[in-house]
């Protein structure tokens, strides 16, 4: 099962999406995001949190991109 919701703001879109898997091994993810654009650069925040069976994961990641 997965959940999602984004909500722009005056600074940035915000998401966040909660995923749940039942099988052989279990696995819950929950992630939030912040996007937002300066000028040609595009500016992605992402926290992802949850478990795969008995282990725990937490990350941070930033992206940065542009077109050309």
């Amino acid at each position: 099962m997965k959940v999602s919701a984004s909500v722009p703001t005056s600074y940035a879109n915000l998401g966040f999406s909660a995923t749940q898997v039942d099988a052989a091994t279990e696995v819950n993810e929950y992630v939030a995001t912040a996007s937002t654009s300066f000028g040609i650069v595009n500016a992605t925040l992402l926290y992802l949190n949850g478990n795969i069976g008995t282990t725990d994961v937490e990350v941070l990641q930033a992206y940065l991109s542009t077109s050309f």
